[in-house]
């Protein structure tokens, strides 16, 4: 609330507290209030202005009391994950080369796939791998050769550096090689067709029952996850264009990578050096993902975003698929490892 400021105009104050005039004959005035100027005028025809300023009112509140009231049961974020999304999982990953599988995939008959595959992804697939390409190529020549800075041995960084280096590019390669497996095991849950037909895909709930032998303290007797299979398949013909112009030129242009960008890291002639050149090796891994978002419009991209992950039940998916699920780390770690030794040796023995 703002503060009222009162304006009161008086005369003087008399003798008797009244308000009387200003001067000396304002005396008998307070008792007769405000009167003319013998009895309590307004005397020297002067008024004064006296401002009474009104405090503004403070109301206080008490704190406001919150309090939470529990919706439902409390619930294992874990469970709740796998009953939505299922286990064993299959999902396609993000890229130009996924893209051209979905919108070959989607299409209704197979000149709607050649025309929508080529119309929106064979450009951005073309200049992705040919960029690639280039880069590789002319970065294992310039390796081969001892262009610019670079040294024709490894003598001149510290092998714990080019130990590090060489283990943080060859694990984005194998990435990139991973995303290659992700898409055949992707396209491994379509049946073979002997016509082309649309994608479809079917969703099922599966009730898990869990031993009481096995079964944890706090975990249930019995387990609903969801699982996405496809109802539709793809033909032979769709099978193999779609490995001759996706899969196997991801795959050997991550190969070609692996190869020029290991030399440029190990042959690094010193410590500055090896550090730019795994920067630019790793950049010319990253190419696709950069043309992915640069090239492909958004409405295409929502094609894979959106894409509900395939499943595989529990009796599809042997105690091999569970320990490679667990394991997956030390499987990964074990064959970043493996490359890094015959790298290591192509370029340095």
């Amino acid at each position: 609330m703002s503060d009222t400021i009162a304006t009161i105009n008086m005369g003087g104050v008399g003798s008797d507290g009244g308000v009387g005039g200003d001067g000396g004959d304002g005396g008998d005035g307070g008792n007769a209030g405000m009167a003319p100027d013998s009895q309590g005028g307004l005397g020297d025809d002067s008024v004064h202005s006296h401002e009474v300023q009104i405090d503004s009112v403070k109301v206080q509140t008490d704190s406001m009391k919150v309090k939470l009231v529990p919706q439902g049961e409390p619930f294992s974020p874990a469970t709740m994950n796998q009953a939505e999304a299922g286990q064993f999982q299959r999902v396609l990953p993000q890229s130009i080369y996924s893209a051209f599988i979905l919108l070959w995939l989607n299409a209704d008959t197979r000149c709607l796939a050649f025309f929508g595959s080529a119309a929106c992804t064979l450009l951005p697939l073309v200049v992705t791998v040919g960029a690639q390409t280039v880069l590789s190529y002319y970065l294992l020549l310039a390796v081969r050769d001892v262009d610019g800075d670079l040294a024709p041995d490894c003598a001149g960084t510290p092998f714990l550096l080019q130990a590090v280096a060489l283990t943080a590019f060859v694990a984005l390669i194998v990435q990139e090689a991973a995303q290659v497996l992700d898409m055949h095991l992707w396209l491994q849950m379509f049946k073979s067709a002997d016509v082309h037909e649309m994608m479809k895909l079917q969703k099922y709930k599966e009730h898990i029952d869990v031993p009481e032998e096995v079964r944890g303290k706090n975990q249930p007797a019995s387990i609903e996850s969801i699982v996405h299979q496809p109802t539709t398949g793809i033909t032979r013909g769709s099978r193999k264009l779609l490995y001759l112009l996706v899969l196997l030129p991801n795959l050997a242009i991550t190969g070609l990578v692996m190869a020029a960008g290991s030399g440029a890291v190990l042959r690094s002639s010193n410590r500055f050096d090896l550090v730019l050149n795994t920067v630019a090796a790793i950049f010319v891994v990253e190419l696709d993902d950069i043309f992915y978002f640069l090239l492909l419009p958004h409405s295409t991209r929502s094609l894979i975003e959106d894409m509900p992950p395939l499943n595989r039940s529990v009796e599809q998916s042997g105690w091999a698929n569970s320990c490679i699920v667990g394991f997956w780390p030390w499987f990964l770690a074990g064959l970043i490892v493996f490359l890094d030794w015959p790298l290591y040796q192509a370029w340095c023995t």
